[in-house]
Formats: C-alpha cells, sequence, structure tokens
C-alpha cells in the first residue's frame, strides 16, 4: 500500500502519457470494451507510474 501512495504522482502522469494512447489501440487488437481493458490499462498505468 505504502509502494502504491509513494507512487501516486507517477501514476498521474503516466495515465496521460500511456492511459489514452492504449485505451484507443486496445480495441484494434481485440480487447473489448468493458472490465477487461480497464484492468489492462489501469494495470499498465501502476506499473509504469510505479517505476
Amino acid at each position: 500500500m505504502t509502494w502504491l501512495a509513494g507512487a501516486s504522482f507517477g501514476i498521474g502522469l503516466a495515465h496521460q502519457q500511456l492511459g489514452y494512447p492504449l485505451g484507443r489501440v486496445l480495441p484494434e487488437l481485440g480487447v473489448p470494451d468493458g472490465w477487461l481493458r480497464l484492468s489492462v490499462v489501469g494495470g499498465a498505468i501502476v506499473v509504469a507510474g510505479g517505476s
């Protein structure tokens, strides 16, 4: 939990730079709308923001 709190600023920055483009590309790759796409984008943002 502490790691996630410390990564919050990076997550905010990564959301703008990574989340929007990834959210547009995933439907083209066949990932359906909904929880799966949200999970993929959210996971990628948390990993990139925490790095």
